[in-house]
C-alpha cells in the first residue's frame, strides 16, 4: 500500500507490533525487496555553435584588506567544443550576471543560439510547469544578442551537466592552492589559465583533438556579436548625506560640495563608479 515507506519508518511501524529483530536486519531485507534503480541517462549531442549553459558557483568567502568578501564565477561553457569563458565576482547580483555574460561573449568572439541555464531568480522570476515568466533584463540581453534562454526542468541538474563538470574543473586545476592579491589579478590569472591548460585538454568527444582545435572550428558557427555591447552597469538611486562622501560596496566615493544632501543617481561597472545628478 505504501510502496516509498522509508526503513526507519517500516522499523517503528512493526516493532509495535512485535518485531523484535535489529534495523539492519531490516534494511538488507528491505534492500533486496526494494533494489535502487538508477534513472537512465540519453547522452546529449549538439551541433556547433547550437547550445552553451551557464552557471554560479560558490567559491566560498576571502579577505581583501580588512574586509570579507564573499566569492562566486560566472561559468560558461559551449556544449559543442567544451570551449569555456569564467568571471569572477564579489557578488551574483543582477547586474555582475549580465555583465558576466558580455565577457563571456567576448571571450567566445560570439554567441550559441540557446543558453541553457539552471532556475536562476536571474533568469526566471515564476514558473507554472512549462510557463515561464522570465526576467526583463534577461529577455532584454537575449534580444540584444538574439539567443534563446532555456532554463532546466526543476531539480534535473543533469541536464546542464557539462557546466556543472567544468565547475568542478575549475575548483581542483585553477582554484585549488592559488594565491592572488585583487580580484583583477584574479580573473587576469584566469584567463592565463584557460588558454594555457583548459583549452589545451583533449576534447572529450576525440582524444587525439584539443578543445582549442574544436573552438577553432566552432566560433564560424557562433552568432556574431552586434556592434555595440550591452549595457549592464548598476543603477542605484541614493541620497548623500552631510559630508561630501557616498557608501557603496564597502568603499568611499567622493561627490561635489554641490551634491551634498541631494537625492543622486548612482552609476557602477565592474572597473569604476560615478555618482551623478
Amino acid at each position: 500500500q505504501y510502496p516509498r515507506l522509508r526503513s526507519t519508518r517500516i522499523f517503528q511501524m512493526i516493532r509495535d507490533r512485535g518485531y523484535e529483530g535489529g534495523s539492519s536486519q531490516l534494511r538488507r531485507l528491505i534492500a533486496q525487496l526494494r533494489p535502487v534503480v538508477s534513472e537512465p541517462f540519453l547522452q546529449l549531442r549538439t551541433f556547433p555553435g547550437e547550445q552553451s549553459q551557464a552557471d554560479w558557483a560558490h567559491f566560498g568567502a576571502i579577505q581583501i584588506g580588512q574586509a570579507r568578501r564573499l566569492l562566486s564565477c560566472f561559468v560558461m561553457t559551449l556544449s559543442y567544443s567544451r570551449a569555456l569563458a569564467l568571471s569572477f565576482f564579489f557578488d551574483q547580483s543582477l547586474e555582475n550576471f549580465l555583465s558576466a555574460h558580455v565577457e563571456a561573449f567576448n571571450q567566445f568572439h560570439g554567441c550559441s543560439r540557446v543558453i541553457l541555464y539552471d532556475n536562476l531568480r536571474s533568469v526566471v522570476l515564476a514558473r507554472r510547469g512549462d510557463v515561464i515568466q522570465f526576467h526583463p533584463r534577461l529577455l532584454e540581453l537575449a534580444a540584444h544578442y538574439h539567443f534563446a534562454p532555456r532554463p532546466c526542468r526543476p531539480a534535473r541538474g543533469n541536464e546542464k551537466g557539462r557546466v556543472e563538470r567544468v565547475i568542478r574543473y575549475i575548483r581542483d586545476s585553477f582554484f585549488a592552492a592559488r594565491p592572488f592579491t585583487t580580484l583583477e589579478d584574479f580573473n587576469r590569472q584566469a584567463q592565463i589559465w584557460r588558454d594555457a591548460v583548459a583549452h589545451q585538454r583533449p576534447w572529450p568527444q576525440d582524444d587525439s583533438r584539443k578543445v582549442e582545435d574544436v573552438f577553432r572550428e566552432e566560433q564560424s558557427r557562433l552568432l556574431p556579436l552586434p556592434v555595440n555591447a550591452f549595457e549592464s552597469d548598476r543603477l542605484v538611486p541614493i541620497h548623500s548625506g552631510k559630508t561630501i562622501y557616498l557608501r557603496f560596496d564597502l568603499n568611499d566615493y567622493s561627490i561635489p560640495p554641490s551634491a551634498v544632501g541631494r537625492a543622486l543617481n548612482l552609476v557602477a561597472s565592474p572597473s569604476w563608479t560615478s555618482p551623478s545628478l
